[in-house]
């Protein structure tokens, strides 16, 4: 298991859960408590990263407040600021950015019609 799948997987468990389990709406997680609990050393950055990554918003089901904006400066003192949402608010997401995605598909494609067809050089 890789770093970030070690802290992902730590923040679940031992905050987003117990959070959910006791129906806390909102979260604060610190940088440097997650790195102090893992008993790491110089590896906010990772923590970081492993935190703001929308793969952990999918697996813990919860929401960046943060988000949009760009991710924090890394240090220790980062305080990352979570939704814990509830199975029908994940649900909700989870389908409005599947909808999201279609839409972002349906504008990217082209379709060129046989007659717009030039051969080069033409």
């Amino acid at each position: 298991m890789t770093e970030s799948a070690v802290a992902r997987q730590h923040a679940l468990e031992m905050h987003v859960q117990p959070a959910r389990n006791r129906k806390i709406q909102f979260i604060e997680l610190k940088a440097g408590d997650i790195q102090k609990e893992l008993g790491w050393r110089a590896r906010y950055r990772q923590i970081i990263a492993a935190l703001w990554a929308d793969e952990f918003e999918e697996l813990a089901r919860v929401r960046n407040l943060d988000k949009p904006g760009n991710r924090p400066r890394e240090n220790s003192t980062v305080v990352l600021r979570f939704e814990v949402l509830d199975r029908e608010q994940a649900r909700q997401i989870e389908v409005s950015s599947l909808i999201g995605a279609e839409d972002e598909s349906e504008r990217n494609r082209t379709s060129i019609c046989p007659g717009e067809l030039r051969p080069s050089g033409a």
